[in-house]
């Protein structure tokens, strides 16, 4: 039983003796891909971040914009009212239109750029999913010792998630 025993020991001994620098190197290259997969997420959320500021800053002003346009309008019929009386029901009428217009086209507006934020706060979810998928994949590289079959069967297809960018396709 012993020398089974020892067999196993010497054998894993002699395993690690021939391999261990390959699984160091591939170890560090995982390092390294981990690292620059972080980079790139880190990058692609300040973009998202910039992109979704951009969108707010410029819902912001055009909300300003239009809300000083019916601001105006209001008023100009205020003059209209006090300096006319024929004609003001034509002229009410055709000031609250013009009101109305800009008001459904500030709410479209609104709904657009809401569209768009929403739709880059799920594009960063998704990153942040994407991200926190292959942190969990090379965290069981890490943590598990792999035959040098699986090692390479896994980092094929580790490989085509990248390039598909579908991770969790070959699990």
């Amino acid at each position: 039983m012993d020398s089974q025993h020892n067999d196993i020991e010497s054998l894993s001994r002699i395993r690690e003796i021939l391999f261990g620098a390959q699984i160091e190197g591939l170890e560090n290259q995982l390092l390294l891909v981990k690292e620059e997969i972080s980079q790139t997420i880190r990058l692609i959320d300040q973009e998202h971040q910039k992109k979704y500021n951009l969108l707010h800053e410029l819902l912001n002003e055009k909300t300003e914009t239009n809300n000083q346009k019916i601001s105006q309008l209001q008023e100009s019929l205020e003059v209209l009212k006090d300096s006319m009386s024929q004609g003001l029901s034509e002229i009410e009428n055709a000031l609250n239109a013009s009101v109305n217009k800009l008001e459904t086209q500030i709410k479209d507006t609104e709904a657009r750029f809401q569209l768009l934020i929403d739709k880059n706060l799920e594009l960063i979810n998704h990153n942040k999913q994407h991200h926190e998928i292959l942190e969990n994949k090379v965290s069981t590289i890490e943590n598990t010792k792999l035959e040098k079959e699986i090692l390479a069967r896994w980092l094929t297809d580790f490989a085509r998630e990248l390039s598909t960018n579908d991770p969790g396709q070959y699990d």
